[in-house]
């Protein structure tokens, strides 16, 4: 526990230098100039000749504080996207949207035209049903009426009839 207390008032000395000091030793060194550090970002990919000319001048006083080593680049800016690549990446959504909506709309108004589309076949069923039966009966009726009955006239039953002494 002493080492991160120890390590806490190191790195807050090192942030702030009158930090570590008690109030005692803060009257006694006199108060140092507070450095500010300027860090130059440039768009350009290769040092330009005064930016090297000015490292090289760096004095001692300098030598403690870090340098920027990286350069750094401005983003290029992206183009703006065109009126066919937004419609191009809008396509999938659209596509899943309208999918989504007929299958609902399906959903509600299948049942309603399968139930219509049965009562029709039903119907229709019923009169190809009444057809032929009507049919068949006509051809029952025309083939019987061409075939002579084997059945004798009605007179001669009643006289036989009539007569039961014979």
């Amino acid at each position: 526990m002493a080492d991160d207390e120890d390590l806490l008032s190191r790195a807050n000395s090192l942030i702030n230098p009158d930090s570590g000091a008690t109030r005692g030793e803060r009257r006694q060194v006199p108060r140092q100039m507070r450095r500010r550090r300027s860090f130059l970002a440039s768009t350009a990919s290769a040092e330009d000749a005064e930016g090297s000319t000015r490292l090289a001048g760096r004095n001692s006083e300098d030598d403690d504080l870090p340098l920027l080593t990286d350069v750094v680049l401005g983003a290029e800016a992206e183009p703006e996207a065109s009126v066919d690549d937004i419609a191009a990446d809008l396509r999938p959504t659209l596509a899943a949207e309208l999918t989504q909506l007929i299958d609902r709309h399906l959903a509600a108004s299948l049942p309603a035209l399968i139930e219509a589309a049965v009562a029709d076949a039903a119907e229709h069923l019923r009169g190809g049903i009444k057809a032929s039966i009507t049919m068949a009966a006509a051809d029952f009726v025309a083939q019987r009426g061409q075939l002579p009955l084997p059945l004798e006239e009605p007179e001669s039953n009643a006289t036989n009839a009539a007569d039961p002494r014979e």
